[in-house]
């Protein structure tokens, strides 16, 4: 049983995904396809800071109600944020993801606590943290799901270009440490390549996982091409896509069907589980132990 639910977090909220996995907020993987793809294979689609996204948001709203999924916004808290809030209210959607990528700075947390103040219904995810203290005031501010990882993913030169960072399985066995019952849950973001990368994840303590580079290139990603026609994956602070220089742009191949790619993502999670003696992946953690060899 791969499911993984929520339901200890800040007084009992709760979701829950068959396939404990979200789409990350990258241009070229998550669009208004892979949101259905996700929706599909039990898990979550985080939709991207792109100019369009109210647009596919409001198709995803008007005409599929029954797939749910996660709106970003920034860590501003001028009138245009205020008024996004209020239409995420207005619409009735309550799954918003304030992303930030060094999420743990006295701004996201202002901006998650507006939000859970005008939204108190509202899920949301934030992030991202690398240390314990960093996770503590996002949690405290009313984050209900924190992605932790800075510097992991595949398409991330944030340790390269500023030195900072902390390897992702270091803060999730930190974070996860520390974490009180009712905390808000760990997403592993950075450094998910592969099935086995998930299941130590799991092992260290995190409740769901974020990928992006295994997704890019699928049959449900956005097809997102650079001047010579080639298909590309890029990080969301590249130079690609913004003024910074904390990601880097590449030609990548096309990798088939997403729900093969999400199959054997699960495929390989149940053996996970089966070489560790549990029917649960919500056990792989009390039954894991790390080994310094």
């Amino acid at each position: 049983d791969l499911r993984m639910d929520t339901t200890d977090i800040h007084g009992g909220k709760s979701i829950s995904l068959d396939l404990p996995v979200f789409a990350a907020p990258m241009d070229t993987v998550t669009g208004f396809d892979m949101v259905l793809a996700m929706g599909e294979a039990g898990g979550m689609g985080v939709l991207p800071r792109t100019e369009n996204q109210k647009h596919i948001h409001k198709q995803l709203v008007t005409g599929l109600k029954f797939y749910y999924f996660f709106y970003s916004v920034g860590s501003g808290l001028g009138l245009e944020d205020l008024e996004e809030i209020e239409y995420f209210s207005d619409s009735g959607h309550r799954y918003i993801c304030v992303d930030v990528a060094h999420g743990g700075n006295e701004k996201t947390a202002r901006k998650v606590e507006t939000i859970k103040d005008m939204m108190p219904g509202a899920f949301v995810m934030s992030g991202n943290v690398a240390t314990p203290q960093e996770f503590r005031r996002l949690s405290d501010a009313g984050a209900d799901l924190i992605r932790v990882g800075i510097g992991g993913g595949s398409a991330c030169t944030t340790r390269i270009q500023t030195g900072h960072g902390v390897p992702t399985l270091q803060s999730l066995m930190d974070i996860s440490f520390m974490r009180k019952a009712d905390d808000a849950a760990i997403i592993a973001d950075g450094g998910i390549r592969n099935a086995g990368d998930a299941a130590k994840a799991f092992a260290a303590g995190a409740k769901f996982v974020m990928v992006g580079g295994i997704l890019a290139g699928t049959s449900n990603a956005p097809d997102i091409r650079d001047n010579n026609n080639n298909r590309i994956f890029r990080g969301m602070a590249s130079s690609a896509f913004t003024n910074k220089v904390e990601g880097v742009s590449h030609i990548i191949d096309d990798k088939g069907e997403t729900q093969d790619v999400l199959r054997n993502l699960r495929n390989g999670l149940a053996s996970a589980c089966s070489y560790s003696g549990v029917s649960r992946l919500a056990d792989l953690a009390e039954e894991s132990e790390y080994k310094v060899i």
